[in-house]
Protein backbone atom coordinates (compact mmCIF):
# COMPACT_ATOMS: atom_id res chain seq x y z
CA UNK A 1 0.00 0.00 0.00
CA UNK A 2 2.75 2.50 0.98
CA UNK A 3 4.48 1.97 -2.37
CA UNK A 4 1.26 2.71 -4.28
CA UNK A 5 0.64 5.90 -2.30
CA UNK A 6 4.19 7.10 -3.01
CA UNK A 7 3.65 6.44 -6.73
CA UNK A 8 0.35 8.35 -6.71
CA UNK A 9 1.92 11.32 -4.92
CA UNK A 10 4.80 11.32 -7.39
CA UNK A 11 2.38 11.40 -10.32
CA UNK A 12 0.45 14.27 -8.77
CA UNK A 13 3.43 16.36 -7.67
CA UNK A 14 5.99 15.68 -10.40
CA UNK A 15 4.30 14.64 -13.65
CA UNK A 16 1.40 17.08 -13.45
CA UNK A 17 3.45 20.27 -12.85
CA UNK A 18 5.57 19.29 -15.83
CA UNK A 19 2.44 19.88 -17.96
CA UNK A 20 1.52 23.18 -16.31
CA UNK A 21 2.71 25.22 -19.31
CA UNK A 22 -0.03 23.65 -21.46
CA UNK A 23 -2.97 24.39 -19.14
CA UNK A 24 -4.27 24.36 -15.61
CA UNK A 25 -3.06 21.43 -13.52
CA UNK A 26 -2.93 20.32 -9.92
CA UNK A 27 -4.09 17.60 -7.59
CA UNK A 28 -7.03 16.76 -5.36
CA UNK A 29 -8.22 14.51 -2.55
CA UNK A 30 -11.57 12.80 -2.03
CA UNK A 31 -12.97 11.01 1.00
CA UNK A 32 -16.20 9.17 1.60
CA UNK A 33 -17.70 5.71 1.36
CA UNK A 34 -16.85 2.70 -0.79
CA UNK A 35 -20.17 0.95 -1.44
CA UNK A 36 -20.82 -2.65 -2.57
CA UNK A 37 -23.95 -4.80 -2.77
CA UNK A 38 -23.03 -7.72 -0.49
CA UNK A 39 -26.55 -8.89 0.42
CA UNK A 40 -26.86 -11.79 -2.05
CA UNK A 41 -23.27 -12.94 -1.51
CA UNK A 42 -23.74 -12.91 2.28
CA UNK A 43 -26.95 -14.96 2.00
CA UNK A 44 -25.46 -17.52 -0.41
CA UNK A 45 -22.34 -18.04 1.70
CA UNK A 46 -24.46 -18.26 4.86
CA UNK A 47 -26.55 -21.03 3.31
CA UNK A 48 -23.42 -22.89 2.22
CA UNK A 49 -22.01 -22.69 5.76
CA UNK A 50 -25.32 -23.88 7.22
CA UNK A 51 -25.34 -26.85 4.86
CA UNK A 52 -21.72 -27.70 5.66
CA UNK A 53 -22.02 -27.45 9.46
CA UNK A 54 -25.58 -28.63 9.95
CA UNK A 55 -26.19 -25.63 12.23
CA UNK A 56 -28.41 -22.59 12.04
CA UNK A 57 -26.29 -19.78 10.68
CA UNK A 58 -26.90 -16.10 11.32
CA UNK A 59 -24.99 -13.26 9.74
CA UNK A 60 -24.53 -9.52 9.51
CA UNK A 61 -23.07 -7.69 6.54
CA UNK A 62 -21.70 -4.27 5.67
CA UNK A 63 -22.48 -2.54 2.42
CA UNK A 64 -19.96 0.27 2.79
CA UNK A 65 -16.63 1.24 4.30
CA UNK A 66 -14.53 4.38 4.47
CA UNK A 67 -12.61 5.13 1.27
CA UNK A 68 -10.23 7.78 -0.03
CA UNK A 69 -8.80 8.84 -3.38
CA UNK A 70 -5.96 11.14 -4.40
CA UNK A 71 -5.40 12.27 -7.97
CA UNK A 72 -3.57 14.58 -10.32
CA UNK A 73 -5.30 16.42 -13.16
CA UNK A 74 -4.43 18.40 -16.28
CA UNK A 75 -6.91 20.64 -18.11
CA UNK A 76 -6.83 19.69 -21.79
CA UNK A 77 -9.48 22.33 -22.53
CA UNK A 78 -11.78 24.49 -20.42
CA UNK A 79 -14.34 21.66 -20.52
CA UNK A 80 -12.12 18.53 -20.28
CA UNK A 81 -9.62 17.43 -17.63
CA UNK A 82 -7.40 14.34 -17.77
CA UNK A 83 -7.08 12.58 -14.40
CA UNK A 84 -5.01 9.79 -12.88
CA UNK A 85 -5.75 8.71 -9.33
CA UNK A 86 -5.27 6.16 -6.59
CA UNK A 87 -8.28 4.77 -4.67
CA UNK A 88 -8.37 2.62 -1.54
CA UNK A 89 -11.37 1.34 0.42
CA UNK A 90 -11.58 -0.03 3.91
CA UNK A 91 -12.80 -3.57 4.51
CA UNK A 92 -16.46 -4.34 3.76
CA UNK A 93 -17.16 -7.19 6.18
CA UNK A 94 -19.60 -10.09 6.54
CA UNK A 95 -19.76 -11.94 9.88
CA UNK A 96 -21.27 -15.35 10.67
CA UNK A 97 -22.20 -17.17 13.88
CA UNK A 98 -23.53 -20.69 14.40
CA UNK A 99 -26.10 -22.09 16.81
CA UNK A 100 -24.80 -24.19 19.69
CA UNK A 101 -21.16 -23.12 19.37
CA UNK A 102 -18.92 -20.11 20.00
CA UNK A 103 -17.22 -20.57 16.63
CA UNK A 104 -17.52 -17.55 14.35
CA UNK A 105 -16.44 -16.80 10.80
CA UNK A 106 -16.01 -13.61 8.81
CA UNK A 107 -14.92 -12.42 5.42
CA UNK A 108 -13.96 -8.96 4.22
CA UNK A 109 -13.25 -7.25 0.92
CA UNK A 110 -10.88 -4.33 0.23
CA UNK A 111 -10.18 -2.64 -3.11
CA UNK A 112 -7.25 -0.48 -4.12
CA UNK A 113 -5.52 0.60 -7.31
CA UNK A 114 -5.24 3.25 -10.02
CA UNK A 115 -7.77 4.89 -12.30
CA UNK A 116 -7.24 7.07 -15.35
CA UNK A 117 -9.77 8.95 -17.42
CA UNK A 118 -11.38 12.28 -18.21
CA UNK A 119 -13.67 14.71 -16.44
CA UNK A 120 -16.18 16.61 -18.61
CA UNK A 121 -17.33 20.01 -17.35
CA UNK A 122 -20.34 21.24 -19.37
CA UNK A 123 -20.64 24.23 -16.99
CA UNK A 124 -19.05 25.62 -13.83
CA UNK A 125 -21.06 23.39 -11.49
CA UNK A 126 -21.79 19.95 -12.94
CA UNK A 127 -19.25 17.40 -14.17
CA UNK A 128 -19.18 13.88 -15.60
CA UNK A 129 -16.35 11.32 -15.39
CA UNK A 130 -15.44 8.27 -17.46
CA UNK A 131 -12.33 6.10 -17.70
CA UNK A 132 -10.62 2.84 -16.82
CA UNK A 133 -9.30 1.36 -13.60
CA UNK A 134 -6.77 -1.29 -12.58
CA UNK A 135 -7.70 -2.49 -9.08
CA UNK A 136 -6.77 -5.27 -6.70
CA UNK A 137 -9.63 -6.90 -4.77
CA UNK A 138 -8.39 -8.58 -1.59
CA UNK A 139 -10.62 -11.02 0.30
CA UNK A 140 -9.71 -12.02 3.84
CA UNK A 141 -11.36 -14.99 5.60
CA UNK A 142 -11.13 -15.53 9.37
CA UNK A 143 -12.46 -18.34 11.57
CA UNK A 144 -12.38 -18.17 15.37
CA UNK A 145 -12.48 -21.51 17.23
CA UNK A 146 -12.18 -21.66 21.04
CA UNK A 147 -10.70 -18.17 21.11
CA UNK A 148 -8.07 -18.84 18.41
CA UNK A 149 -8.42 -17.06 15.08
CA UNK A 150 -7.21 -18.54 11.80
CA UNK A 151 -6.98 -16.23 8.78
CA UNK A 152 -6.18 -16.41 5.08
CA UNK A 153 -6.41 -13.96 2.21
CA UNK A 154 -6.38 -13.92 -1.58
CA UNK A 155 -6.13 -11.10 -4.12
CA UNK A 156 -7.63 -10.83 -7.60
CA UNK A 157 -6.69 -8.07 -10.02
CA UNK A 158 -8.15 -6.92 -13.30
CA UNK A 159 -9.12 -3.83 -15.27
CA UNK A 160 -12.55 -2.34 -15.80
CA UNK A 161 -14.41 0.85 -16.61
CA UNK A 162 -15.71 3.62 -14.39
CA UNK A 163 -18.20 6.42 -14.81
CA UNK A 164 -19.70 9.02 -12.52
CA UNK A 165 -20.63 12.61 -11.95
CA UNK A 166 -20.81 15.33 -9.39
CA UNK A 167 -21.28 18.94 -8.44
CA UNK A 168 -18.74 21.73 -7.89
CA UNK A 169 -19.65 24.18 -5.12
CA UNK A 170 -16.71 26.39 -6.11
CA UNK A 171 -13.26 25.95 -7.66
CA UNK A 172 -12.13 23.81 -4.72
CA UNK A 173 -15.01 21.91 -3.07
CA UNK A 174 -17.12 19.25 -4.78
CA UNK A 175 -19.24 16.16 -4.16
CA UNK A 176 -19.81 13.20 -6.45
CA UNK A 177 -20.37 9.52 -7.06
CA UNK A 178 -18.28 7.15 -9.21
CA UNK A 179 -19.13 3.54 -10.07
CA UNK A 180 -16.18 1.21 -10.72
CA UNK A 181 -17.31 -1.89 -12.63
CA UNK A 182 -15.87 -5.41 -12.49
CA UNK A 183 -13.49 -4.78 -9.60
CA UNK A 184 -11.45 -7.96 -9.22
CA UNK A 185 -12.58 -9.29 -12.60
CA UNK A 186 -15.15 -12.08 -12.93
CA UNK A 187 -14.72 -13.01 -9.25
CA UNK A 188 -15.48 -9.47 -8.11
CA UNK A 189 -18.25 -6.94 -8.52
CA UNK A 190 -19.05 -3.26 -8.78
CA UNK A 191 -17.84 -0.75 -6.21
CA UNK A 192 -19.37 2.70 -5.81
CA UNK A 193 -17.54 5.68 -4.34
CA UNK A 194 -19.64 8.43 -2.74
CA UNK A 195 -17.37 11.32 -1.82
CA UNK A 196 -16.67 14.92 -0.91
CA UNK A 197 -13.55 16.31 -2.54
CA UNK A 198 -11.14 19.24 -2.49
CA UNK A 199 -9.01 20.45 -5.41
CA UNK A 200 -5.80 22.30 -4.71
Amino acid sequence: MFKKIVIALALASVSVPALAAKGDSGFGVEGGLGIADTKDYAAALGQSLANATGRTTTYTYDESALAFRMYGFYSITDQIDAEIGYLRTGSIDIKYSFSGTSTTASTGFEADGFDYGVRFKPNDNWFLKVGMHSFDLTQTVSVTISGTTYSASATADDTGAYFGGGYNFDEHWNVGYTLYSDVGGDAGGDVGFLYAGYRF
